[in-house]
């Protein structure tokens, strides 16, 4: 009669998880996922963010190179040479994700998370990929107008870009909570 109740308590762990235990563990995975995505989706718009920073210093770095050798040797008349032209051409390599001189394309049309330049309306624009982390009041699709201004007297100036509108990432993780809450998947 032992061997017999030994072997049905056998027999039944052998039947495998029961239904308290799969919902148990299933509510930990859950919960699991949940807080990796509270940590780890607010990177992917903080690595678009130092991108796009890196980016603007390197195009305003070699802007303002640019500019300070042409007003050695040419004079006041060489920095106004680059006044309008493409900032991006003054770069060794242009980023990865550049798409050229796209004369009169609207941020719309263009592949979220690129960069191009309208020399019609002398824009260097940066259409943002990861626009639930990005507040602007540029409208939609997110973008980043820049423009080059000059800087300084008008004896001795230079040329930078600048933001046509103000702009700010939201990357500290709490647009997360705020996202689900509000149901804008669709953002």
């Amino acid at each position: 009669m032992l061997w017999a109740v030994a072997r049905h308590q056998n027999h039944s762990r052998d039947r495998g998880f029961t239904l308290i235990e799969l919902l148990v563990v299933m509510t930990l995975v859950v919960v699991l996922v949940l807080t990796a995505m509270e940590n780890l989706l607010p990177l992917t718009g903080e690595a678009e963010r130092v991108a796009v920073e890196r980016n603007r210093v390197a195009i305003d770095t070699s802007l303002r190179h640019a500019a300070a050798e042409r007003l050695l040797s040419q004079g006041r008349d060489g920095v106004r040479a680059l006044e309008g032209q493409n900032p991006v051409s003054l770069l060794e390599r242009p980023p990865s994700n550049y798409l050229g001189e796209k004369p009169g394309a609207t941020p719309d049309i263009v592949p979220p998370g690129h960069w191009y330049w309208d020399p019609e309306g002398e824009w260097l624009i940066y259409r943002v990929r990861h626009g639930r982390y990005f507040d602007s009041d540029s409208g939609d699709p997110p973008h980043i107008r820049y423009r080059l201004v000059r800087e300084g007297g008008e004896r001795f100036f230079t040329l930078r870009l600048e933001s046509a509108h103000s702009y700010r990432w939201d990357t500290d993780g709490s647009e997360l909570a705020r996202w689900i809450l509000a149901g804008d998947a669709g953002r």
